[in-house]
């Protein structure tokens, strides 16, 4: 099975609503997606830059969503905010 970063972010969200941020971890993560602990780290260095990965990948999904509506009610200038920026 190929594993995205996506799939990460998406996993790493859904453990959170579940068990909170002080408990995510590597292992819950890595449980919830099907893939070893090795795996995760792969992607990414730890368990820190994945959660700001996440939470700037979030954002900028939240973003999409939110100027979609803008557009819908006529507000053309919807730049995201400085923080969701790369």
């Amino acid at each position: 099975m190929k594993v995205t970063r996506e799939d990460f972010f998406n996993q790493t969200m859904t453990v959170i609503s579940q068990v909170g941020i002080d408990a995510v971890a590597v292992r819950r993560i890595s449980y919830a997606i099907g893939v070893s602990e090795a795996a995760l780290y792969r992607h990414f260095k730890g368990i820190d830059p994945l959660l700001d990965e996440t939470y700037h990948y979030a954002g900028k999904k939240l973003w999409g969503l939110f100027s979609e509506s803008l557009y819908q009610y006529g507000f053309s200038d919807n730049k995201p905010p400085a923080l969701l920026v790369d």
